[in-house]
């Protein structure tokens, strides 16, 4: 069993627990965050080995500031974000997307795309 700790950001409750489901059964310890605000403050004081995000939350703090936060006061994750959403091109996704170079896994996904996105950011030391 995997000792890693991924954090899944989803404001569609669903979604979040969908995704923990299947990263729990490939060996993960995954815990849920609905909102970004609660995301950020887990974020202060607990450890995660991997950060999963919806791209687009409500409220005024998006996967990009939830990153940006990362980088800036814990830089050895900022390579282990992995972004998500089911936005089209030419939606706000595309703005916030500008710049940032994180692996983005479509709404819907496979657990096959999932896992493999996981196990790709894992390999960043």
């Amino acid at each position: 069993m995997s000792a890693e700790v991924i954090l899944v950001i989803d404001d569609e409750q669903d979604v979040a627990e969908a995704v923990r489901r299947i990263l729990s059964k490939l060996g993960y310890h995954v815990e849920t965050s609905y909102s970004s605000e609660d995301a950020l403050e887990r974020l202060e004081r607990e450890h995660f080995d991997v950060v999963i995000s919806d791209l687009i939350m409500p409220g005024g703090i998006s996967a990009r500031d939830i990153y940006e936060w990362i980088k800036a006061h814990v830089p050895k994750l900022a390579r282990r974000v992995i972004l998500m959403t089911g936005a089209t091109a030419g939606d706000r996704a595309e703005k916030l997307l500008s710049g940032i170079e994180l692996p983005v896994i479509w709404k819907p996904f496979s657990v096959e795309e999932l896992r493999n996105t996981v196990a790709g950011v894992m390999a960043h030391a």
